[in-house]
């Protein structure tokens, strides 16, 4: 199995930036809202003494774990679903 290498130029990071920002500015309350929601859990956790700061060093790893573990799943998904049919059978 071969791997290729796909190349690009510099000034595509900088495509990359503005779609982010066209992201962010197709809903920019849902992000905001996200914010919020994750700053008021963050508060809210370390009220607890010390289970609270456990929390809030810990919880973004298993949160980004879980993260991690879609993305993979997505790109074996990728990767393997122009090698399959529906059915599953192996296409030609």
């Amino acid at each position: 199995m071969d791997i290729k290498v796909k190349h690009t130029s510099v000034g595509r990071g900088l495509g990359w930036l503005s779609d982010g920002i066209e992201y962010f500015l197709g809903n920019p309350m849902g992000w905001i809202g996200a914010l919020i929601v994750t700053f008021i859990n963050h508060m809210s956790i370390s009220l607890v003494p010390v289970l609270g700061l456990l929390a809030i060093y810990f919880l973004p790893l298993v949160f980004g774990y879980f993260i991690l573990l879609s993305v993979i799943i997505g790109s074996i998904y990728v990767a393997y679903k122009d090698c399959f049919d529906v059915s599953g059978t192996e296409s030609t």
